[in-house]
């Protein structure tokens, strides 16, 4: 009787468990395009020559810098040179404040490791968090 009790709860505890993603709490069917000239995206290098390859995210040109603004990669279908972050979600995140000149200065920098998906990336900045988020700026492909 103990061994099913004690493989029931080992069951149960199993089906429960679920990991979080922090994608899970973005919001992204809600997000909106208010883009800003002044802001600028660059990514260097613009190509990657094998998956697990290091780029260096900069931007410049944010006005009212927030912890919330972050940085969204996106592998857009098809090759398409625009993105809707109200209909893909983006591969991968970091938020800008791990740049120590964002908050101050609006600019910044990161590495970022990426994977070759066989399509070019687009990385955007978006403002808002994951909350409320808007996409200010994009990268050229």
């Amino acid at each position: 009787m103990i061994r099913w009790l004690s493989l029931l709860l080992l069951v149960s505890v199993g089906f429960c468990h679920q990991y979080l993603s922090p994608f899970d709490f973005l919001k992204y069917e809600e997000a909106v395009v208010n883009t800003d000239p002044s802001v600028v995206i660059t990514v260097t290098p613009n190509q990657l020559n094998k998956s697990g390859d290091w780029v260096t995210v900069a931007w410049d040109g944010v006005s009212h810098p927030a912890d919330t603004d972050w940085i969204g990669v996106y592998a857009p279908p098809n090759g398409e040179e625009s993105i809707d972050p109200s209909k893909i979600a983006p591969v991968k995140y970091q938020y800008c404040n791990e740049s120590s000149t964002h908050m101050s200065s609006g600019k910044g920098s990161f590495k970022i490791r990426l994977v070759n998906v066989r399509t070019p990336y687009m990385f955007a900045l978006l403002k808002g968090g994951f909350d409320a988020p808007t996409l200010v700026a994009t990268s050229k492909q």
